[in-house]
């Protein structure tokens, strides 16, 4: 595959450069097995064009909505609607938690359902959500 650079000195059409990056971008999703529409960025510059990969976050800080999360059901899944949480260093040097305007589908496998607005830690499995540990606290 020829690159940019080579494309330019060719003085080749914008369609074949589109095309070139194209199978480029198709070429890393097959390699990474993931899609172009949101980790793949491609950006032209004065140096050139550079095809990036912007890795999403693997682990995330959220609390349950209202409802809770279900249990899961056998080999089904429990899955709820969770709101993503800032981590912010304050000035006493604490971390403090807010609610970012992102929500979010989370899945979860245990037996028992996640309570209502009860913080989680969640892990990114391919394009899914999973909660993997939960606030539980204590019944009175």
């Amino acid at each position: 595959m020829p690159t940019p650079e080579k494309l330019r000195k060719m003085k080749i059409g914008v369609k074949v450069v589109d095309d070139w990056i194209r199978e480029t971008v198709e070429a890393i999703e097959r390699a990474l097995n993931v899609t172009g529409s949101g980790p793949i960025s491609v950006r032209c510059g004065p140096q050139g064009t550079s095809i990036g990969l912007n890795l999403l976050p693997f682990f995330a800080v959220a609390k349950a909505s209202a409802s809770g999360i279900p249990a899961r059901s056998g080999s089904t899944l429990g899955k709820g609607t969770i709101t993503h949480q800032d981590l912010t260093f304050g000035s006493a040097q604490n971390l403090t938690l807010s609610d970012q305007p992102t929500t979010d589908t989370a899945y979860h496998l245990d037996s028992q359902p996640v309570k209502p607005s009860n913080l989680l830690i969640l892990v990114r499995i391919l394009k899914f959500w999973v909660v993997v540990w939960e606030d539980c606290q204590e019944e009175e």
